[in-house]
């Protein structure tokens, strides 16, 4: 096995640069979180709507729609408000937050 000495001053200058990028790709964080916020753990903002909220992806077979997979919601891009499908009749419906009546009961 041969090794080979860094003796001349442009051998020299190539191991520090390598060294200065070592575990940097040349783009900054906060451009990559703007311009692709999925791999952040973050949901796109609409094009031309309201922001996603967290865990939403988009649907292809539905354009200005998102889909959250755990929770089973559709998000409309546009309106910002959440559905849900109804197994009958697979017609989306608006999520409506139910109230809590417990304590006059």
């Amino acid at each position: 096995m041969h090794f080979s000495i860094l003796d001349s001053e442009e051998s020299k200058n190539i191991a520090v640069v390598h060294k200065t990028n070592q575990g940097y790709s040349g783009k900054d964080l906060w451009k990559l979180k703007q311009e692709r916020p999925e791999l952040f753990g973050v949901a796109p903002a609409a094009q031309n709507g309201k922001p996603a909220p967290p865990g939403f992806e988009q649907l292809r077979e539905m354009p200005g729609w998102m889909y959250h997979r755990d929770k089973a919601l559709y998000f409309q891009q546009e309106s910002g408000l959440l559905y849900c499908r109804d197994s009958s009749t697979n017609e989306l419906y608006e999520l409506h937050q139910g109230e809590d009546y417990s304590g006059t009961l």
